[in-house]
């Protein structure tokens, strides 16, 4: 490898850097970790605004309530 080789590599994992998602902060650890809930937000890719929708619309369609 020369130096414009690691220059170009330098900047390519740079741009992957800005561009890579990171794991939001664990809470506990082996059979009991989990992701801390209150990183878990928009900002984090975690947008949970229509879940009680979501949740209410699956289990109307498995027959659990009615319409």
């Amino acid at each position: 490898m020369n130096v414009i080789d690691s220059e170009q590599d330098d900047n390519e994992l740079g741009v992957l850097d800005q561009a890579a998602a990171a794991m939001p902060p664990v809470l506990g650890g082996g059979c009991l970790s989990r992701y801390d809930p209150a990183a878990l937000n928009a900002e984090s890719g975690a947008d949970y605004a229509q879940a009680q929708q979501l949740l209410q619309l699956a289990r109307q369609s498995v027959g659990l309530i009615d319409d």
